[in-house]
């Protein structure tokens, strides 16, 4: 469940703050693009598509202006941690544990505006969406049964963020990270016996209303807490190697590339700012 569902929603969100130079459409298109995602797992009827969007729109518009300004102060600490010369890998894995735990925390406050659409889904519904993910297991299996599919799909998931902070990898960053996906060893089997646990798990808590509550109430106040501990222990594992890999990328960056970061992330605060003042003057006005 959580990472068919949880987990995509946070990488929405994190998408959002992180954002591209058309950060208001992508905030506009939100929404909409969010609604449809979870109409393909739960096979939503109009009056539940049109909840969920307002519910999404009311909830982006709170967190711009009651949680963004903690994580523009995050996005300040990373321009202090490129400046620096000396940066250490603890302070890499603290920047990296804030903004997780940022993430974590704004999709548990979410929690009371999207909790009562969920507990509203019908056994149908719910039906669709464990079959969905199953069907999701399935197709991931089979892409990363293979050395080369794991590759693939390993760099599918840590480039994003890898580009996001570092505004692009330079030629010698890139071997650093060809290297780290031939050997960060990411516990493909492992993620799908927790992915179809927590999935079955789910299923069997959504025939009760009151195991359905519960259940879901825990989901997004510890998100984690559904993995395995084989699994868990496993990706932590690559989770602080990968951390490493941007602390090497770090030590060795230009003063070129220093300057050049600087400035796309102080861009980025300023394109989260004005987003913010657009959303307060828009709410000042009704």
């Amino acid at each position: 469940m959580k990472n068919n569902f949880i987990m995509r929603s946070l990488l929405i969100l994190s998408v959002l703050v992180t954002g591209c130079s058309k950060l208001e459409i992508v905030y506009d298109l939100a929404p909409g693009f969010i609604a449809g995602k979870m109409d393909d797992y739960f096979d939503l009827d109009v009056k539940q598509e049109f909840q969920l969007k307002a519910a999404i729109r009311s909830e982006l518009d709170r967190i711009v202006m009651s949680e963004l300004p903690q994580y523009i102060e995050l996005e300040k600490e990373w321009i202090r941690q490129l400046q620096k010369k000396d940066l250490t890998l603890a302070e890499v894995k603290k920047l990296n544990d804030s903004t997780r735990d940022w993430l974590f925390h704004v999709f548990a406050t979410m929690e009371p505006a999207l909790l009562p659409l969920a507990l509203e889904l019908s056994p149908k519904q719910l039906e669709y969406f464990h079959k969905k993910v199953l069907e999701d297991l399935a197709e991931n299996e089979e892409k990363t049964s293979t050395p080369k599919g794991q590759k693939k799909e390993l760099r599918r998931r840590f480039e994003f963020g890898l580009n996001w902070n570092f505004d692009g990898l330079s030629s010698s960053e890139e071997k650093l990270f060809e290297s780290w996906l031939d050997v960060a060893g990411y516990p493909f089997k492992d993620e799908g016996i927790s992915r179809k646990q927590s999935a079955q798990l789910f299923f069997d808590a959504s025939k009760n209303p009151m195991t359905f509550k519960a259940h879901l109430e825990g989901i997004f106040r510890k998100p984690l807490a559904l993995r395995t501990k084989e699994y868990a222990q496993k990706l932590d594992i690559v989770l602080n190697s990968y951390r490493d890999l941007q602390w090497k990328m770090l030590a060795q960056s230009t003063d070129k590339d220093r300057k050049r970061r600087v400035e796309h992330t102080e861009d980025h605060i300023e394109q989260l700012t004005k987003l913010r003042e657009k959303i307060l003057k828009s709410k000042a006005k009704k």
